[in-house]
């Protein structure tokens, strides 16, 4: 029976463990970023539909509009494999999404307020966030502090 040698680092059968792990660990992290990009694009374009539903490509154009092209460049940029600047764009699509859909209900209050001949100064204001404000906008957002997200 023929005996191995160890090694400094352990026996074969550790290196050969280590150098398994270190393989399973590089292919389950080529796919990390799609995995992010995947999170944060479905969040933004349901954002993006519910901004859109509100009417908030007139009562928001700006911040509509923001958000439409933010989502058409990361979708480019994830199909060139820039999973990285398709999940930031994602990212600041939500916020935009978000202060579209929060100022389009702004608009329709003061819509039906005007509609009932109510004083606009008689009604709550509404809060001004930037886009930066949005929680979307962390940059230590991880996929398991978003599922908790709507």
């Amino acid at each position: 029976m023929t005996s191995r040698t160890k090694t400094p680092g352990g026996t074969p059968t550790a290196h050969r463990l280590a150098l398994g792990l270190v393989f399973a660990l590089g292919l389950c992290c080529t796919g990390c970023g799609s995995s992010v990009y995947l999170v944060r694009v479905s969040q933004a374009e349901e954002a993006f539909e519910e901004a859109k539903g509100l009417g908030a490509e007139e009562s928001a154009p700006y911040e509509y509009y923001s958000a439409k092209v933010r989502i058409a460049e990361a979708k480019r940029q994830a199909a060139q494999a820039e999973y990285g600047n398709a999940a930031h764009l994602s990212r600041e699509a939500r916020g935009y999404s978000v202060l579209a859909i929060e100022r389009a209900k702004k608009v329709a209050t003061e819509a039906k307020a005007e509609k009932a001949n109510v004083p606009a100064n008689s009604l709550p204001k509404a809060k001004t966030i930037s886009p930066r404000d949005s929680p979307s906008f962390s940059s230590s957002a991880t996929i398991d502090s978003m599922k908790g997200e709507p």
